[in-house]
């Protein structure tokens, strides 16, 4: 699955996906993204609550996430810490919904 988020000029200024892991009931979440001067106006946070509203209805209990070095991605880390995911390894962070 994927969507957007789409301005009043038709302009694609957010985006996130995911896709399902074979044989359970995880799913790895991907592109996640929101244009970098309309951050934290709660584009992104529409965009993973829509994702995971969508993941759950699936019958997904779980969400993983592959980040970059935290030093270069601090702000997606905070990003999804504010939002209940737990980081589990260096470069890795999961929800349970």
């Amino acid at each position: 699955m994927f969507w957007l988020a789409i301005d009043e000029n038709d302009r694609v200024i957010g985006s996130v996906g995911y896709s399902s892991v074979e044989s359970s009931d995880e799913v790895w979440l991907h592109r996640l993204f929101v244009k970098y001067n309309l951050k934290r106006k709660g584009i992104g946070g529409a965009l993973l609550q829509m994702a995971e509203s969508n993941i759950k209805s699936k019958g997904k209990t779980a969400i993983r996430i592959h980040l970059g070095e935290q030093k270069y991605y601090f702000e997606s880390y905070s990003f999804y810490l504010k939002h209940n995911y737990k980081q589990y390894d260096e470069r890795y962070m999961i929800k349970n919904l």
